[in-house]
């Protein structure tokens, strides 16, 4: 059975229709996919990443944040959850975190969402052919991943940094 995922305009408005997961490519003009971008941060403002199975097609071996396609039916904070859950083996607090921003990409929308939670790795049950690692950074560490190629491409991940210290003191 094909996976289907919701489409909503650029500005993050869900739209009534759905699209196959291996369709998203030719999703009517104006439509976008939408995703959810969890991040989690800790006491110290270092930002949790998952390393990216070398076997998946979009950015294999790079870090990046946990997420992933919100399916049809469900809510931004179901696909928020069911992704950690996935990916991760864990569950984010919804009391200890809130939708953060959208943004609006090439051909999907991202609900960005930060935690202020501190699973521990040892907590951590990684998705086999989708996660190879996670591990805590710290925004300098992040921005020399980024410069080297070794951060997955994330089109508001320095927005995302320079907000970061205010985020976590709310």
């Amino acid at each position: 059975m094909k996976e289907l995922l919701c489409l909503c305009d650029g500005h993050g408005r869900m739209l009534p229709d759905t699209i196959a997961r291996d369709a998203l490519d030719s999703r009517p003009e104006g439509s976008f996919g939408r995703v959810c971008d969890v991040w989690f941060a800790d006491g110290q403002g270092r930002l949790l990443m998952q390393k990216r199975a070398m076997d998946k097609a979009a950015n294999p071996g790079l870090w990046s944040c946990t997420g992933g396609c919100i399916r049809a039916g469900e809510s931004p904070e179901e696909g928020c959850i069911r992704e950690c859950q996935e990916e991760l083996g864990l569950a984010p607090d919804m009391s200890r975190g809130r939708l953060i921003m959208g943004y609006c990409g090439h051909s999907v929308y991202h609900d960005v969402w930060l935690f202020r939670q501190e699973p521990a790795r040892e907590d951590m049950v990684l998705q086999p052919g989708e996660v190879d690692d996670a591990a805590w950074f710290t925004v300098d560490d992040i921005r020399a991943m980024a410069r080297r190629g070794e951060a997955a491409p994330i089109g508001y991940l320095e927005q995302l940094l320079m907000m970061l210290p205010v985020l976590c003191a709310c």
